[in-house]
């Protein structure tokens, strides 16, 4: 008899000590649930720590960079404007990929995506700094009853406040929750988590960091195809699959996944979900034979995924759902 169990860990879970673990992954997302604007924290101590005077971010002042290539594919895909940190150092790798929102009450929801950027301490190393970036209200930080300080993270005629937990235990540093407001009115809410491995593991170090915040500006919307992906290990060397899904809208008529340059490892065509599927809310799903190693390949961003709509096969931009089965 086959038994799932759902995949929801992994390192990122320290950020939001608080979200229910379903197994283990490689990544997961913040949970998404509505939050207090972070302009007024609601659970802080009266404490705050004011900063130097600091101008409001420009939403096209963020200079070319190793981490603005690593995102500006992504921000034409999200529905919030993206920022980026001036002040983060260059010698230090950066990965940046979409991770789905998830829901407290719905473990089955498939949320809006999240940017999600992590910056290692050396190539293939350990995390300095996990960032991510969504709508607002996007990303609670679920460390109660851990009590947040008042942080003015920007003076000036529009003053932004946020919330800063301390670090806890000798790895996991502080993380720092926001929302920066564009030049257009839009919002994103900001959540980063320096790690002790890397030169973000002090509050004096985040707070300097979130200071040199820069706007990416409004981005050219990218005509990739949004997909939302799970993986499906099985005991049989058969019977590995990746499922790819759309979560709303007309379905697109079939998916294929590609290696690097560009050989189709497999196809599937779009069908209505399974009840059992981890992708059950979605509105299709294509699911696809692999071997096991694509299943891990995939998360690492080795693969890619093309649709056919109308007949033309049309990128995909992959966003990874917040469940795996294991057989």
């Amino acid at each position: 008899m086959t038994r799932n169990s759902l995949v929801h860990g992994g390192v990122m879970l320290l950020l939001v000590g608080a979200l229910a673990i379903w197994a283990t992954r490689p990544a997961s997302p913040i949970a998404t649930t509505p939050i207090a604007s972070a302009s007024a924290p609601a659970s802080v101590s009266s404490g705050a720590l004011s900063p130097p005077a600091v101008a409001s971010p420009s939403p096209s002042a963020a200079p070319a960079s190793a981490a603005r290539a690593a995102v500006e594919p992504l921000a034409g895909v999200v529905p919030f404007e993206v920022f980026l940190p001036t002040a983060l150092r260059p010698d230090l790798p950066i990965a940046a990929s979409l991770r789905a929102g998830t829901s407290l009450t719905d473990r089955y929801a498939i949320g809006d995506p999240l940017l999600s950027i992590e910056v290692s301490a050396i190539p293939g190393g350990k995390p300095a700094l996990y960032l991510y970036e969504g709508a607002e209200g996007c990303c609670p930080d679920l460390r109660s009853p851990v009590t947040a300080k008042a942080v003015v993270v920007r003076t000036g005629p529009a003053e932004v406040r946020g919330e800063l937990f301390a670090a806890r235990g000798a790895v996991e540093g502080p993380v720092l929750r926001y929302v920066e407001t564009s030049s257009s009115g839009s919002r994103t809410t900001i959540v980063l988590t320096g790690w002790s491995f890397g030169p973000y593991a002090t509050e004096e170090a985040l707070l300097d960091l979130v200071r040199s915040m820069q706007g990416l500006g409004r981005a050219t919307p990218s005509d990739a195809v949004l997909v939302y992906y799970s993986t499906f290990v099985s005991h049989s060397p058969t019977g590995h699959r990746i499922s790819v899904a759309v979560r709303s809208g007309a379905a697109p008529e079939a998916a294929r996944l590609l290696d690097a340059g560009g050989r189709v490892i497999s196809s599937a065509t779009f069908e209505p979900p399974k009840s059992y599927e981890c992708l059950r809310a979605a509105a299709a799903v294509a699911s696809m034979q692999v071997q096991e190693q694509e299943t891990k390949e995939i998360a690492r961003g080795s693969l890619r995924v093309e649709v056919r709509a109308s007949g033309a096969w049309v990128r995909a931009q992959l966003v990874a759902s917040n469940c795996a089965s294991i057989e």
